[in-house]
């Protein structure tokens, strides 16, 4: 093969190589744009007629060569928003971002000089001044995520009725400034109006203005819906809880309960119906009221007040006639709301009366321990004993164990 076709065939290779090198590059090049491109597509897309503006606020006055445009946004935050005026052979714009600024020849519709971009869920009217002829078109231009997105195109342009309109005849207000959950407001538009209301123990529904009309949000309180004021309340214990022995109030939104005697039977208000394993069982189905709940409980002593007027059941009182854990002492335990519980045989078992729990049983075998009223010690416990001989009664028919 000579010099010449050597030469010619490593050209052709050069050349090869080059495409595909550049073929690299333009790949890389290209994808970096694909993927930047739909990336503004889907911001773009998020915001598909949420933007916009809103023809009954938006009108030319000739008289004082303005135009009045009214924006509205739903759902989303923007970063910003371009207001296009066009005419027929011009336009001016107007950029607003999320931040307060003044802008030359804009104000808001009250007056103020202090632009920002419509929050969420709002809607806000500005004028343009030194617009001497009517606009051909106005489009509202959003800007998210650092993308500018195609706007809403708006062409149905009219005259202001007068020098300058006055504000819409029917707007809405909200007595309590919007989602207020603990505080009872009234949305109020024209002649009709709504008012925030308890749904049942725990759904509000809650009222408020969006887009210039009344609307709704069903809300369900982390503790409670109050009764009486239709508002989410927080329940409050001073008694920690389901606690009959303790005198003690509840407090929900905006009222205090206090537990409180009826001769020998305690109303006692907690916040918490769920009851499990009670000190001492409540005779009544719990029953809701106001912001909380309060259980009807016979005291099984007796139920009186402390010095601030609170009530509570007495605790009962033991005393333990053979004073301890004796097993092979026959005896009895007293209380103030048993008068005697007496150790019995079982057997070779001797069920034990002690007042505390016993921890140290010597050389005695316990079977088992548990309270009386199977909850805490205020009864005293029953404590089952396995005799190392036998168990026999006294006269008085007391138990204990013998060799």
């Amino acid at each position: 093969m000579n010099k010449k076709a050597m030469s010619a065939i490593i050209a052709v290779m050069i050349l090869i190589l080059i495409v595909l090198a550049g073929t690299g590059i333009i790949w890389k090049v290209l994808t970096k744009t694909v993927d930047e491109g739909l990336e503004e597509a889907k911001s773009c897309y998020d915001i598909l007629g949420k933007v916009g503006v809103n023809s009954k606020y938006t009108c030319y006055d000739s008289v004082e060569d303005e135009m009045m445009v009214s924006v509205s946004i739903e759902d989303i935050e923007l970063e910003g928003l371009f207001i296009v005026i066009a005419f027929e052979d011009s336009a001016v714009s107007f950029e607003l971002t999320n931040e307060f600024k003044t802008i030359e020849n804009l104000r808001n519709y009250n007056g103020t000089f202090q632009i920002k971009v419509p929050g969420e869920n709002q809607g806000t009217t500005y004028i343009a001044s030194n617009i001497v002829e009517t606009p051909f078109s106005i489009e509202i231009v959003p800007k998210i995520n650092g993308n500018l997105c195609a706007g809403e195109k708006f062409t149905a342009i009219g005259r202001c009725s007068g020098a300058e309109p006055g504000p819409p005849e029917e707007t809405c207000t909200d007595s309590d400034g919007g989602i207020v959950y603990d505080v009872k407001g009234t949305a109020i538009k024209g002649e009709a109006s709504e008012t925030d209301a308890r749904l049942d123990e725990t759904d509000l529904r809650e009222v408020y203005c969006n887009l210039n009309e009344i609307a709704t949000d069903d809300y369900t309180c982390p503790d409670f819906c109050h009764i009486n004021n239709d508002v989410c309340g927080e329940c409050t214990e001073t008694d920690a809880g389901y606690d009959p022995y303790t005198p003690g109030q509840m407090f929900d939104h905006q009222s205090g309960y206090f537990d409180q005697c009826d001769g020998d039977t305690l109303y006692e208000w907690i916040c918490n119906p769920n009851v499990e394993s009670p000190v001492i069982p409540y005779n009544e189905i719990l029953q809701f009221h106001s912001g909380g709940y309060y259980a009807v409980i016979d005291c099984p002593n007796s139920c009186v007040l402390d010095g601030s007027g609170f009530g509570a059941c007495v605790k009962p009182t033991c005393i333990d006639h053979d004073n301890g854990f004796y097993p092979d002492i026959p005896s009895y335990l007293e209380t103030s709301v048993i008068p005697i519980i007496q150790d019995i045989c079982t057997g070779d078992v001797l069920t034990e009366r002690t007042c505390d729990e016993v921890s140290d049983p010597g050389s005695w075998v316990i079977l088992s321990q548990i309270p009386h009223n199977g909850v805490d010690d205020e009864w005293g416990y029953a404590v089952k004993v396995d005799c190392p001989g036998s168990c026999v009664l006294d006269g008085n028919g007391y138990g204990s164990c013998v060799p």
